[in-house]
């Protein structure tokens, strides 16, 4: 049995137009219309996966029965990354990447971020409009350079690192799996801005310290790991792919879970006064450390909130078999999608499920979440190997931006959201207000 068309398809072209036109508006009005839905992109279906139950089938099926899409772009420009890996190469690469990953080294790749937004943000003027996609993705760009290099504090070594890494995000979405449709422009510019941060990270390649010396950076332990099995090191290529794909999916997805704060806090002036409370009484004004996280739980609930409302889009699978998801037959070859832009906004899930409400992560609210409810890094075998460090490093350069500044949105700015593997939105323009001495986000400060 086929599962049903989802909602807003057309005729001939299904739901082409809305994929291009609003994703968000197509996939919040799959939210709650069935477990399993098909998108009709032309002659192609899609399965929709936007309830727990199905997405628990699917991920008990990962690497048997379904893995991730490779196609078009990611492949060739990121290389041989976790991204664009697939099968049995995919889960040894991650093994080899754990160690990079653990618990104490998170800790201190983690403070790298307060100094850089605090540098970020002393140079903010009041009333000065800021893009704050841009802005934040900026931060995280330095943030990340600053964890592969072990450089402190982190300055990329190009002008408007933001822009270069939002054109490698869009560009290699754009060609990726179905509707491929990237103006030549755009293509050149995120070709470009690929062969510049390489020629960045292979420099950085280059100055590292001899085998044996402790790494001071991500890239220094990606030169040293080896796999459990016959002790290879990973090649100088793949050491370059990894750093670039974490430098790009780092920068991305941390500095848009910090822009959609920011939009958050300006249209909630409750929950901006409850985490300036919070930040006030506990920072005193200082860049925000890994070790106060345990100390800002309102904050950390925000950015768990911000998650939820600005999960990814779609998390795209292909079924090796024919396969069953929630009673519904799934072809061999059929391109299966993880939706938890729908599934976190699912009115059974998530009462009240537009509102912005950071007590629903209260420990004892929060318990009542099946598994599979609550996706913001992905899912399975393929979830996100930074998703911890990414949550920090957004948590903490949120904290320390908001004890000296207050962002308030543009009037009458239209949201647009673009493809990204993220939900992206064009522009966020805000201005900034001081809170506090306008050096007292400064370094040092």
């Amino acid at each position: 049995m086929k599962p049903p068309v989802a909602p807003g398809a057309r005729a001939v072209l299904g739901h082409v137009r809305p994929l291009l036109k609003d994703l968000p508006g197509l996939l919040a009005a799959c939210a709650g219309a069935g477990p399993v839905q098909r998108l009709r992109l032309g002659p192609r279906d899609v399965y929709l996966l936007t309830e727990p139950e199905p997405v628990r089938q699917a991920l008990a099926l990962e690497g048997d029965a379904l893995d991730r899409v490779r196609e078009g772009a990611p492949g060739r420009l990121l290389g041989e990354g976790l991204l664009g890996a697939t099968g049995p190469a995919h889960g040894t690469r991650r093994r080899m990447l754990q160690p990079a990953f653990r618990q104490e080294l998170v800790a201190c790749h983690a403070d790298v971020i307060g100094p850089v937004a605090a540098r970020l943000a002393a140079g903010w003027s009041p009333g000065r409009p800021l893009d704050m996609v841009h802005e934040s993705v900026a931060c995280a760009a330095e943030a990340m350079w600053s964890v592969l290099t072990g450089e402190r504090p982190a300055r990329m070594p190009v002008s408007d690192p933001a822009r270069r890494i939002l054109d490698i995000d869009r560009g290699a979405v754009e060609e990726t799996g179905f509707l491929s449709r990237t103006p030549a422009s755009a293509r050149r510019r995120y070709r470009c801005a690929a062969a510049l941060l390489r020629r960045m990270l292979v420099h950085a390649i280059d100055t590292l310290p001899p085998p044996g010396s402790t790494p001071a950076g991500l890239l220094g332990v990606l030169a040293q790991v080896r796999d459990r099995t016959t002790r290879e090191r990973l090649s100088r290529r793949q050491v370059l792919d990894h750093a670039l794909e974490m430098l790009v999916a780092g920068a991305v997805a941390t500095g848009m879970t910090l822009a959609w704060a920011w939009h958050e806090l300006g249209r909630h002036p409750y929950v901006e006064h409850r985490l300036h409370e919070e930040i006030d009484t506990r920072l005193g004004g200082r860049p925000a450390r890994h070790e106060d996280l345990a100390r800002l739980p309102y904050a950390g609930r925000v950015v768990t909130e911000v998650l939820r409302l600005a999960g990814a889009p779609l998390v795209g699978r292909r079924a090796l078999r024919e396969i069953e998801l929630a009673g519904y037959r799934v072809p061999h070859g059929a391109d299966v999608a993880f939706c938890p832009h729908a599934l976190h906004r699912h009115p059974d899930l998530y009462p009240d499920p537009l509102r912005f409400d950071p007590d629903r992560w209260l420990p004892g609210r929060a318990r009542t979440l099946p598994r599979g409810a609550f996706l913001p890094f992905g899912a399975g075998d393929h979830q996100c190997i930074g998703g911890t460090l990414g949550t920090a490093h957004a948590t903490l350069a949120l904290c320390t931006i908001a004890g000296a500044w207050r962002l308030r949105p543009v009037p009458e700015h239209r949201i647009r959201c673009v493809r990204s593997n993220v939900l992206r939105p064009d522009a966020l323009p805000m201005t900034a207000e001081p809170r506090g001495p306008i050096g007292r986000c400064a370094p040092g400060g």
